[in-house]
């Protein structure tokens, strides 16, 4: 069984407090794959450091790239709901 993780990472599934429950915006964001994956690729990269520094190091500029990804939901949903102005 594994411990739960420390407050200080950043969950997937979680939202600020300030967005409504039925705002468009907290559908938008959800429940993201990225934000699930990110911390397996982590520690995979940490535990291929102690084999290959070269795979440990593709692991990590992978989720880096991941994340440069743009999320493409929540620009749907703001242009589907028109912008302000």
């Amino acid at each position: 069984m594994l411990p739960a993780p420390p407050p200080a990472t950043p969950r997937s599934c979680t939202t600020p407090r300030r967005i409504r429950p039925d705002s468009p915006l907290r559908r938008a964001l959800g429940c993201d794959l990225k934000g699930k994956v990110s911390p397996f690729l982590y520690l995979a990269g940490i535990g291929a450091s102690f084999v290959s520094t070269a795979v440990a190091e593709l692991l990590h500029l992978g989720v880096a790239l991941m994340w440069l990804i743009p999320n493409r939901r929540v620009e749907t949903t703001v242009l589907r709901r028109g912008s302000p102005g």
